[in-house]
């Protein structure tokens, strides 16, 4: 991947994104770079990640993304949704992909356990 020295045209940022995934699936190409090309594609994957990142921040903050019918949940309604102990939630809570932590306070995605448990039905 050499660095571009005309400007952009129509469909660049497809090709170097086609570069970017063809990177990601075969990272031992990154062996031929130089350190130009390096510093080129730190470049370009350190914008990827923080527009990723703004893009969830904002996604996170906004509430009007988060959908009335998906309230959090304490640990007790959850453990009462489970049928087990409150203690049982706690220990538990790193497995639930839906368990949510803000500050000391451990909650639970409404939609989230309704997803968990409609996964597990059947089995």
């Amino acid at each position: 991947m050499r660095a571009r020295r005309e400007g952009p045209r129509e469909g660049d940022a497809d090709i170097e994104l086609r570069h970017l995934l063809d990177l990601v699936q075969h990272p031992e190409r990154v062996a031929n770079f130089t350190t130009t090309d390096s510093v080129s594609v730190l470049c370009q994957l350190a914008a990827v990640l923080a527009v990723l990142a703004a893009r969830l921040a904002a996604s996170c903050a906004d509430p009007q993304r988060m959908k009335p019918d998906n309230r959090l949940l304490t640990v007790d309604e959850v453990a009462k949704r489970l049928s087990i102990s409150s203690h049982a939630v706690y220990r538990r809570a790193s497995s639930f992909p839906f368990a949510i932590r803000i500050g000391r306070y451990l909650r639970f995605s409404e939609r989230g356990l309704e997803e968990y448990l409609e996964s597990r039905r059947g089995r």
